[in-house]
Order: C-alpha cells, then sequence, then structure tokens
C-alpha cells in the first residue's frame, strides 16, 4: 500500500476544496442561521411570559461601581483626589437611584 506524505496529502485535500471566499460565504451563511435561531427562541420565550402575566426586566446594577469608588474614598489621601472621587461617587448613586424611581 502506498503511503501519502504530509505534503501530497494536504495537496490532494486542496484540491478537492473550492474556493477560499466561497468557503468562507459558506461558514459565514451557517454561523448567521445558527446566530438567528437562539434569538429567535428568547424572542418566543418572551412573548409567551408576557402573555402569561410576568415580564422579567433586567435592570443594570452600579453596585459594583459604587463599592469600588467607596473603597477609593476610603482610601484616598489628598483632598483633591477625594473630592473627584466623591463626586463619581455621588453621580454614580444618583444615576442608579434615577433607574429604580
Amino acid at each position: 500500500m502506498k503511503q501519502f506524505t504530509p505534503k501530497a496529502f494536504f495537496k490532494l485535500l486542496l484540491k478537492g476544496m473550492p474556493d477560499l471566499p466561497g468557503l468562507c460565504a459558506i461558514a459565514l451563511v451557517i454561523f448567521s442561521i445558527s446566530g438567528l435561531s437562539g434569538q429567535n427562541m428568547d424572542v418566543v420565550n418572551a412573548i409567551r411570559e408576557l402573555k402569561e402575566g410576568y415580564l422579567v426586566v433586567r435592570m443594570p446594577s452600579s453596585r459594583a461601581k459604587i463599592d469600588t469608588l467607596t473603597q477609593m474614598v476610603n482610601r484616598s489621601k489628598g483632598p483633591d483626589d477625594k473630592q473627584k472621587l466623591q463626586k463619581m461617587l455621588q453621580e454614580a448613586t444618583e444615576e442608579r437611584d434615577s433607574l429604580i424611581a
């Protein structure tokens, strides 16, 4: 039995393959179709939940940002830095509270 060298194997493999742009187009279509089906399931599920009488809304949380800014204010040494961080903390807190109200 005749053995193939790696170079001959790849040459034979590439000989039967379509050109690279065609292959990329096929891959793009396949990945697009698979991505759309996942999105449709979420939409269908959301409509079903809405018809059943409940809707879950995810609100952005600023907890990590507020906690980090609080720690930074507590560790700051200079008055200018402390004022700047306190202002950023106040803005983050106001933004969070405006989404809740």
